[in-house]
């Protein structure tokens, strides 16, 4: 019973600590995230504030804030982190990011987090390992919207090759007749 309570005692100060500092990880997991990117454009995505100028920027700074709050149970509505996720996901997809650099970013925030916390707790390995789980199951969530995406370019690409072809035939049966 003492053992639960103190049990109880840590998640919350744990919590309290992550969500205090909840900007501060946000903001190291962002700049962690965009270097996955070549120099250049990691610089221009953590410098441009502006979302017109700097779209993929703001669309991963509002994706991650958003994960965040649901890892943190701020928010715990599925279909809301889907609509976060999704476009981060999609946009690595596009620009040909490997599996492993496209999700890469969710596994950054493993060790963000135990940076924060070791320096003021020691921890019950159970929730270490509840974290790590929840990560993981993004992860996964986020290797799946991948790779549906890459299969989604290969079909219009495949689509495309198919109607150039088919115009080429077209244009060269005219001239046969």
């Amino acid at each position: 019973m003492v053992s639960d309570i103190k049990t109880m005692q840590t998640l919350e100060s744990i919590e309290k600590i992550l969500t205090t500092n909840q900007k501060a990880i946000i903001k190291e997991w962002f700049n962690k995230t965009v270097q996955a990117y070549p120099s250049q454009t990691a610089h221009f995505l953590k410098s441009e504030n502006n979302q017109f100028a700097n779209p993929v920027g703001q669309l991963t700074q509002n994706g991650l804030e958003k994960i965040s709050d649901y890892l943190l149970q701020k928010q715990n509505n599925n279909d809301t982190l889907q609509e976060w996720i999704d476009p981060i996901i999609r946009v690595r997809a596009i620009q040909n990011f490997s599996p492993s650099q496209a999700i890469g970013f969710m596994f950054i925030l493993k060790d963000i987090v135990r940076n924060q916390i070791k320096t003021d707790f020691q921890i019950p390995i159970d929730y270490i390992i509840s974290f790590d789980q929840q990560i993981d199951k993004l992860a996964l969530y986020c290797f799946d919207i991948y790779m549906a995406c890459r299969d989604k370019l290969n079909e219009l690409k495949v689509n495309e090759f198919k109607r150039q072809s088919f115009r080429l035939y077209e244009k060269s049966n005219k001239r046969n007749e």
